[in-house]
């Protein structure tokens, strides 16, 4: 890699334009300092007039290059694409307005107010498309682009946004009940988390609306512990915007404002009830989401670990089913048996291989087996990621992690067991390695120079 590096450079120092067509063959390498350092060198070696076959060399990369996990990569990618310009290009950089960083997308948008009215075809066809998050961002350009004409656009996405926030407190107030189960206060995480980022699009898009120092000071004032500073920036943002918008965003701020009572505020205005507990769970069972589906079957898991009618239900020890279940708690009560054990198995036929693993996870918790049981030959992997994220979120160290990072680590962490008396560590042995126990008992003891 170091010698395919030091090619790259040499090729750029040259400082000849015709060199980016032999650089473009180094963006296929799979050594992430390499592909960063030619797409570098080929976007400070770009000029606006370049050959054809050269323009395709790099067009013909697009998609490979602005999914890299390489953020400098991508954002080198941005820079040549909008020296391009035309609607490949605008598409390209229409599509790296959601990108997972907000530098590469604050870089798209820049690209796209340059290029101006020749991207508002792309712009408006995002605007109308499904995904919410690229609306928000294709009218945000589209207002700087324009003016004033999509204000009402603009206006009408933050309302359909601050629904979504109270659906998703609908959602929390639902699992609220349950959060004894380590799956269900994921779930909630997940949610409480999503809220953040929604609310965050909330005043992005009042931002491109209005003045967006007034926006941010409006946010400062609506987290103010004083009672009348806060019914004074609900004001104010009712004479920005509509009387509507100022309550939705004001109930957010009250400081005694639970999950259920926004439910309940937002009831009259939408018809909006709190989802039961398994109409959640089968949504999210049934999704496309693979990650939501899989914490809605590990929390199927943990809710039928003690329900012996769902126990029965797998092994099929009895004929019959018993109705009357007087140890179940509020959360088991709200569940049938049967709709718990059709959707695990259900997931046990999912071609989403962490579903798989969650739901044999899930078999294991109600039919009390270990986690080496419920291996397979085909898949020796004992813990899905949800599992590994629920043993990361009882160390201190991660407890304050939010969900998609914390979902990052548990996807690098490596299984490993160990033999009866085996020693896992010794004093001067190498460090940097955290150990998550996850079964069995590990002792912990300075050994003499005798033993």
């Amino acid at each position: 890699a170091e010698v395919r590096k030091a090619a790259v450079h040499a090729l750029a120092a040259l400082n000849d334009v015709q060199q980016i067509e032999s650089l473009v063959w180094f963006l296929d390498d799979t050594n992430d300092d390499v592909r960063e350092a030619a797409t570098v060198a080929i976007a400070n070696l770009w000029q606006d007039e370049m050959p054809q076959k050269i323009t395709q060399l790099i067009l013909n990369r697009e998609k490979m290059l602005l999914d890299d996990a390489v953020e400098r990569v991508r954002q080198a990618e941005l820079a040549i694409l909008g020296r391009i310009g035309d609607d490949i290009a605008i598409r390209s950089l229409t599509r790296a307005l959601v990108d997972r960083s907000p530098a590469i997308q604050q870089t798209a948008r820049h690209a796209l107010l340059t290029l101006g009215k020749s991207a508002v075809p792309a712009l408006l066809n995002a605007s109308q498309g499904g995904n919410r998050e690229l609306r928000a961002q294709a009218l945000i350009v589209l207002r700087g682009i324009e003016g004033k004409r999509y204000n009402d656009e603009l206006l009408h996405l933050a309302l359909e946004t601050l629904d979504e926030i109270y659906t998703n407190y609908g959602k929390i107030a639902a699992l609220d009940h349950c959060l004894a189960y380590p799956s269900f206060g994921v779930l909630r995480a997940h949610y409480v988390e999503e809220n953040h980022a929604l609310l965050r699009e909330v005043f992005d898009v009042l931002s491109a609306r209005h003045d967006a120092e007034t926006i941010g000071t409006l946010v400062e004032t609506l987290g103010s512990e004083n009672n009348r500073t806060r019914i004074n920036a609900v004001e104010a943002l009712e004479s920005l915007t509509t009387p509507e918008l100022a309550q939705l965003v004001g109930n957010l701020y009250e400081p005694t404002s639970t999950p259920q009572s926004l439910v309940e505020a937002n009831q009259e205005r939408s018809g909006m009830q709190a989802p039961s507990l398994e109409s959640l769970l089968k949504a999210l069972a049934t999704g496309s989401d693979h990650w939501l589906r899989a914490v809605s079957v590990m929390a199927l898991g943990e809710l039928g670990a003690d329900y012996k009618a769902v126990r029965q239900l797998f092994t099929m020890t009895e004929e019959t089913i018993p109705t009357d279940s007087p140890n179940l708690n509020s959360c088991q009560q709200q569940i049938s048996p049967q709709f718990l054990v059709v959707t695990v198995r259900s997931a046990l036929a999912s071609s989403n291989l962490d579903v798989q693993r969650t739901a044999r996870a899930a078999v294991r918790m109600i039919l009390a087996q270990s986690v080496f049981d419920a291996t397979t030959e085909e898949d020796n992997t004992m813990l899905s990621i949800i599992e590994r994220m629920i043993f990361l979120k009882r160390v201190p160290f991660f407890q304050s992690l939010p969900v998609e990072q914390l979902k990052a680590v548990a996807t690098i962490c490596e299984e490993k067991s160990y033999k009866a008396g085996e020693t896992i560590f010794r004093e001067g042995d190498a460090g940097g390695t955290l150990f998550v126990v996850v079964s069995g008992q590990v002792d912990v003891g300075l050994m003499n120079e005798e033993r």
